[in-house]
């Protein structure tokens, strides 16, 4: 539990009073998140955990990246030692319904974020699923996986409902998983994540390739895939639920 007086000494806050600290009311598998109000503004505050998938600082690391091409919330400050992610509140809606507005914006977005060049780790989707129990659509998706070219770009990897929030503009939050992966790992993702019609979809797809034509036999393959990794986290999810 992160109390006001373990954030006193954070120079950031020299010029404001803190007034209050509180739990949001959704919370990450890997951390805590709190909503911390202060005389001039409010912060996010995410304590996060160990985690295998990924290294401590790696979220504040992206997210400052992301942040300079406007996709994401400022993250101004990570202590490495309490593991404390300090970040700008961003203020807006999540929603489970897209116009042919936010499909169009949020396909603006996705492109932008593909277009950022960073070193970090690559998703091996066949690796992953290596140890999973296969069933006979799964090992027909990864066999036709093999058919289509790689198109390895920085993706979030968790485009849920939850991590995009809906405001002046369209900012996308928790970056934990953010790695090299396959674009259409993201497409998928917002496809399923959004329930988008055949028409919705022909539309997100379009306004994102804009003048290239999309593949949508592999948009098929990942959103086939996207469902899988989405229950293998969950079954972890749960098992370590279990253990605890």
């Amino acid at each position: 539990m992160i109390k006001l007086n373990m954030l006193e000494n954070y120079k950031i806050f020299d010029d404001e009073k803190l007034e209050n600290i509180k739990p949001t009311d959704e919370q990450g598998h890997y951390n805590t998140t709190y909503i911390l109000s202060t005389s001039k503004c409010k912060y996010i505050i995410k304590k996060i955990t160990d985690n295998v998938h990924v290294s401590k600082n790696h979220e504040f690391l992206v997210q400052s990246i992301t942040y300079r091409k406007s996709i994401s919330a400022k993250a101004l400050l990570f202590d490495t030692k309490n593991s404390l992610l300090i970040q700008e509140h961003i203020e807006g809606i999540h929603k489970f319904e897209l116009s042919k507005k936010d499909i169009k914006n949020l396909a603006f977005l996705l492109n932008k974020l593909h277009k950022i060049k960073i070193k970090t780790k690559i998703f091996d989707m066949a690796k992953y699923f290596h140890s999973v129990k296969k069933d006979k659509k799964l090992k027909t998706a990864l066999k036709d996986l093999k058919n289509y070219k790689q198109d390895l770009v920085l993706c979030h990897n968790d485009l849920n409902q939850k991590n995009i929030i809906f405001g002046n503009k369209i900012k996308i939050l928790d970056w934990e998983y953010a790695c090299i992966n396959d674009r259409y790992f993201d497409l998928a993702s917002i496809c399923i994540e959004f329930k988008l019609s055949k028409r919705q979809e022909r539309n997100f797809m379009h306004h994102y390739f804009k003048n290239k034509m999309p593949n949508f036999k592999k948009l098929d393959t990942f959103k086939i895939l996207y469902k899988y990794v989405c229950y293998t986290w969950q079954k972890e999810i749960k098992d370590l639920t279990c253990q605890e």
